[in-house]
């Protein structure tokens, strides 16, 4: 077997989600085993093992060695798989920091660019940097440059001259990735030692090597200011490369001229080439030397001005991947302007035409801890859309205590109550994949993506008109082209001048494309200009987009006379009436229709289309499909197949197809054994459930305001949020974390109490371990909520956020009235106190005050629980006289995610909306137990916000009976 044939299948044989683990805190071979048990037991098979914030080892020391070592021996055992993630926290190439140390010639580098007016520079304290250019600068357009060799030469300089001073910058918080030895030392830190120590279960039960958010330099010089990538030989190398001496003309990538644009364009190309060469390449070649797959992501797919200046040349990383990888964070899809799709696009386009049968995104970070699955599902079900088939959730931590719980959040781990059903996730993922792993991506448009373009317009210390109208052209086409569901790849001209023209058809790959878009562009090289030339010659069709007042005809170049030339003002129109004329398997018609997205795939000879509503209303629209015979839909939520029902009209069949909001699902050709839908009256008889009642197992009541006197220097008590500005673990490139003690003192509150303490605990962040806690004057002592041994297993609520809370017995020292609770902490308190136990909690403005249980109300719990995450029980019953072919029960709005049990089985679970069960094959004539479970994320807990959780009102019950044929003819 080849080695690219070994990573095409094991590629294939990866089952996500694949989280990122963080081992983030102190780590025994136990917690291994209990996490990867606890992991197995959702249904995930493999995981990215990440040195993270917390470690209580030294990064790369044998501790930490033998902790990776016990993850590879206990996945092994379980039958999982582990990837490498090659970096402590992020960005990946510093190996801890320890390449800079090792030699600071490592460190990353940078031009900062000076410019100033002749006349203006002291020359008696001016310092030359590593080249020296004056220009001439009229009306704002450089029209000439002149190189100055030392500074005698610059005194003897005269005229109207702005003199360009590049001085050479260290960047003490990241690594040179434009040069191959600071690189080498980085994999010689790391994937050497691994290997050395691990080798043998590398392409075994060592998977991957994941490299995190690498980029041509790092955030800390700037996003929009006078620097440049620039490495010791960038201007050697860049002559051996273009055949010019590029110093003399740095002053373009600021000003225009005679010229720039196209030295703007080699500048970039070359950043872009020297770290996809001398960082991936070099590092994805060590991994398919040594049999493992190489992927991960750069720093900033989007937006595009930013692309470029931190990597250069996206589509040159994703070659150089076996599995090419994007980034996405937060909640939002497409609508935020910081999300566009060019970025995704750009990672599955290159696994489509460059045979790689996975496109990987590591999603979900940075979403906080008030995330629910409909969350997950709308951005994972947004990126498959575009052809991502390998989900990296972000992330599940070994520990949220202390500061941990603030790092890029959310935990999908056992800290969350959600972790209960994160096994319907999985198998939701799972569905989405069986469908879109395998087989080929099918579509007729190519669009050519802008590069050189974009790189000819950038300038790095503000937004230019021309790259801002060649971002704008590319997207809108792009969205257009999606709007109106016409499949599309982006490919760059490497792609492009690889591509062979057959009958008519540009085949790249797999692919064969009909037609080639051409974005609005202010600059293309000769050679590019050439081969749409060749290209047009040979037959393939091509549109190429323009400003209005362009192209003049006269200008033309002969050959690409026969290709059709748009004014980007008419792009929409364009693309819409394309839309319709276009020969495609499937097209979606009716109001509405817009919000729909389709990806289209052919597997064991059938076709496959993903559809996605992406709206968050219902919409029903009208589809025809040809070359589907025997269509049938593939539901993700339950796998399970349903014919589609329609009729054929023609050579064509026509079928009306309904979404939920937000629902995906997929239509499949060739499924000939597919169940009829369940045909049903539309209306149902309604049915009472009755002795409706609820059960909180226990209430939490957190105080987050303190009077705080600082230790240092007492004096008037300071009023505090401890949620304000909270401590906090500093970036790993920051070396001067904040000194947190300068916060130590005594920090006071106080709690109402109106009802019975006995039974009440604190229940404590691990923080309070290295704090003195008083209550009503009386010291308590705090001891683990869960005994840090083997053999522990104490369920909630003994513990409430983290197995390593800390907790003590106080309900004999509150009383009734107002009581006292005084901290006295080391270093900054950036945690509540908790009360835990039988009670309501009464919240006016800041004031917090325990209150007997009384009679809940069930549909709004947060107004007696505002701090409380978990599960809530709902029960009841109903009565059925007969048997009926459907019983649907529909909790309505649920916060955030819905368990059924009938008669005491698992009907099954909802993670989203909508929140209907059918209850028919678990039921009985007579009285019928029905329990709702019901669980909310952790924001009221961890974040103390009172968010409204569990069922919002009162569900229904509704029975209906089998329609009659003619209801339901189509």
């Amino acid at each position: 077997m080849t080695p690219q044939k070994h990573l095409t299948d094991l590629s294939l044989q990866i089952q996500s989600p694949v989280p990122f683990w963080f081992i983030n805190g102190q780590v025994e071979r136990w917690h291994i085993s209990r996490e990867l048990d606890l992991l197995s037991s959702k249904g995930i098979k493999e995981v990215i093992v990440h040195p993270r914030y917390g470690l209580a080892v030294d990064y790369l020391s044998d501790e930490w060695f033998a902790i990776f070592g016990w993850c590879l021996e206990e996945a092994k055992q379980r039958g999982m798989f582990i990837w490498i993630y090659d970096e402590f926290n992020w960005p990946s190439g510093t190996a801890g920091m320890t390449v800079q140390k090792i030699n600071p010639q490592y460190q990353s580098k940078y031009l900062a660019v000076e410019h100033l007016p002749l006349r203006e520079i002291d020359l008696n304290r001016f310092e030359p940097g590593v080249c020296m250019v004056a220009a001439n600068i009229e009306a704002g357009v450089v029209t000439k440059t002149k190189l100055i060799q030392n500074i005698d030469e610059l005194i003897s300089l005269t005229g109207s001259w702005t003199i360009f001073n590049c001085k050479l910058k260290y960047d003490p918080y990241y690594v040179d990735t434009l040069s191959k030895e600071a690189v080498d030392c980085f994999k010689h830190l790391t994937y050497d030692e691994y290997y050395k120590r691990f080798g043998s279960e590398f392409g075994k039960t060592i998977r991957a090597v994941f490299t995190d958010e690498a980029s041509i330099y790092w955030v800390s010089v700037g996003y929009d200011d006078w620097n440049l990538p620039y490495t010791d030989d960038y201007f050697t190398t860049f002559r051996e490369r273009f055949g010019y001496d590029c110093r003399s003309k740095i002053p373009y990538l600021f000003y225009p001229g005679r010229d720039g644009a196209a030295f703007r364009a080699d500048y970039w190309d070359h950043a872009g080439y020297l770290f996809n060469e001398r960082y991936h390449r070099n590092l994805a070649e060590w991994c398919r030397n040594h049999g493992i797959i190489y992927t991960g992501h750069n720093n900033h797919e989007e937006p595009l001005r930013y692309q470029i200046r931190f990597q250069g040349d996206m589509f040159g990383a994703m070659r150089t991947m076996d599995i090419p990888g994007v980034d996405h964070l937060g909640k939002q899809t497409l609508g935020n302007p910081w999300i566009s799709i060019i970025g995704h696009k750009i990672c599955s386009s290159e696994g489509h035409f460059d045979g790689k049968p996975r496109a990987m995104s590591e999603s979900f970070g940075v979403m906080d801890w008030d995330t629910t699955f409909t969350h997950l599902k709308r951005v994972t079900d947004w990126q498959y859309a575009q052809g991502i088939n390998l989900l990296v959730p972000h992330a599940v931590f070994h520990t949220i205590s202390g500061m941990t719980k603030r790092e890029s959040p959310p935990s999908f781990f056992y800290q969350s109550p959600l972790w209960e059903d994160l096994d319907y996730f999985v198998q939701y993922v799972r569905h989405l994949e069986e469908m879109l792993c395998g087989g080929k991506h099918t579509c007729k448009v190519a669009v050519l993506y802008p590069l050189t373009g974009l790189w000819s317009s950038y300038q790095s210390d503000r937004k230019t008109s021309e790259f801002e109208h060649t971002d704008n052209s590319l997207n809108t086409l792009c969205l257009e082209l999606i709007r109106n569901h016409i499949d599309f790849d982006i490919i760059d001209f490497q792609a492009l001048s690889e591509a062979v023209v057959d009958k008519g058809k540009i085949k790249l790959g797999d692919e064969a494309y009909e037609l080639l878009l051409v974005p609005s562009t202010p600059f293309m090289r000769p050679n590019e200009v050439a081969r749409l030339q060749e290209l047009a010659m040979s037959g393939a069709a091509m549109t190429l987009f323009h400003k209005a007042m362009e192209p003049i005809k006269h200008n033309l170049p002969d050959a690409l006379r026969g290709a059709a030339f748009v004014p980007t003002e008419q792009m929409p129109a364009f693309i819409e009436v394309l839309g319709r004329q276009i020969e495609q398997d499937l097209q979606i018609m009716g109001a509405g229709a817009e919000d729909i997205m389709v990806y289209r795939r052919e597997k064991d000879g059938k076709r496959i289309a993903f559809l996605l509503n992406r709206s968050e209303k219902h919409r029903k629209v009208v589809a025809l499909l040809r070359d589907y015979p025997d269509p049938a839909i593939f539901d993700p939520e339950t796998g399970f197949y349903t014919r589609l029902e329609g009729r054929r009209i023609g050579t064509r069949f026509q079928a009306q197809l309904r979404f939920e909001p937000n629902q995906a699902y997929f239509i499949v050709a060739g499924v000939p054994d597919a169940p009829d839908p369940v045909r049903l009256q539309h209306q149902g008889i309604s049915l009472q459930l009755r002795d409706f009642t609820v059960h909180v197992p226990f209430n939490v009541a957190s105080l987050y305001r303190f009077r705080y006197t600082a230790a240092h220097n007492p004096g008037e008590p300071e009023e505090l949020d401890v949620r304000t500005s909270p401590r906090y673990i500093s970036c790993n490139w920051d070396p001067n974390p904040p000194d947190f003690s300068q916060y130590a003192g005594v920090y006071e509150t106080e709690v109402t109490v109106e009802c019975d303490t006995q039974g009440i605990s604190l229940i404590l962040d691990k923080d309070f371990a290295e704090c003195t806690v008083w209550v009503n004057d009386v010291q308590v002592s705090l001891e683990p909520c869960v005994p840090d041994e083997e053999a522990s297993r104490e369920p909630k609520p003994r513990w409430l956020t983290d197995w390593q809370d800390v907790r003590a017995d106080v309900g004999d020292l509150l009383k009734r009235g107002v009581n006292r609770i005084r901290v006295l902490s080391p270093t900054k308190l950036s945690e509540p106190v908790r009360l835990v136990g039988d009670f309501h909690v009464r919240l006016v403005d800041t004031q917090v005050t325990l209150t007997p249980k009384t009679e809940t109300q069930p549909f709004r719990l947060e107004s007696d629980y505002p701090f409380y995450s978990g599960t809530v029980t709902y029960r009841t019953q109903f009565e059925l006289d007969r048997s009926y072919p459907s019983l649907v029960l529909d909790l309505g709005d649920v916060r955030d995610a819905a368990s059924v049990y009938v008669n005491g089985e698992l009907v099954g679970k909802r993670l989203w909306a909508p929140y209907r069960f059918e209850l028919a094959a678990r039921v009985s004539p007579g009285v019928n137990e029905l329990v709702i479970e019901v669980r909310n994320n952790p924001a009221n807990l961890i974040l103390g916000q009172p968010r409204p959780f569990g069922l919002r009102a009162k569900p229904t019950l509704a029975a209906y009976l089998e329609a009659p044929v003619d209801e339901n003819r189509p």
